[in-house]
């Protein structure tokens, strides 16, 4: 909600053209901000809606990032303070498996993509195996799952 993957993008990318997607007004409204004081903000497009449905039906991507909600439901309350009681719910709930995202995702996302366009999205602690099963069930092309910093699995890439 704070535009750092979109901002980084920018950042790292400057002649990249980012559209940023959230449901929130509010994290958008930050997100702005933090793109104005980075210097990115003329180079982003910040579209509010829930997934896909704030774009054409014709737009299409290079490459689609995503860090959705993929905390189960009921872990929500087990999270520390500093996440659970200040993070909105939305921004954290990924259903009763913490995969809702993901089979959105993998059901709409590759209409999006241009030819050889990718996919890159973060997951939680122990969802790989889960996430990859449900990319490769819509067809998707796994190339590969990266570990973070600390060695964890983390991020999936797939083609469509």
């Amino acid at each position: 909600g704070t535009g750092c993957i979109a901002i980084a993008l920018s950042v790292k990318c400057p002649n990249a053209k980012v559209t940023a997607l959230d449901i929130s007004p509010e994290a958008l409204a930050l997100a702005k901000q933090n793109a104005l004081q980075n210097q990115v903000a003329e180079r982003i497009e910040f579209l509010e809606g829930d997934g896909f449905a704030a774009l054409p039906a014709s737009t299409k991507f290079n490459l689609l990032v995503s860090n959705p909600p993929y905390i189960a439901s009921a872990e929500i309350e087990t999270l520390d303070p500093e996440v659970k009681d200040f993070d909105p719910r939305t921004a954290l709930d990924g259903g009763t498996d913490g995969l809702d995202f993901y089979r959105r995702l993998a059901q709409e996302a590759g209409s999006f993509l241009k030819p050889g366009g990718k996919i890159m999205i973060e997951f939680g602690d122990g969802q790989a195996d889960a996430i990859k099963h449900i990319f490769e069930a819509e067809k998707w092309i796994v190339e590969a799952v990266k570990e973070d910093y600390s060695q964890r699995a983390r991020i999936l890439v797939a083609r469509f």
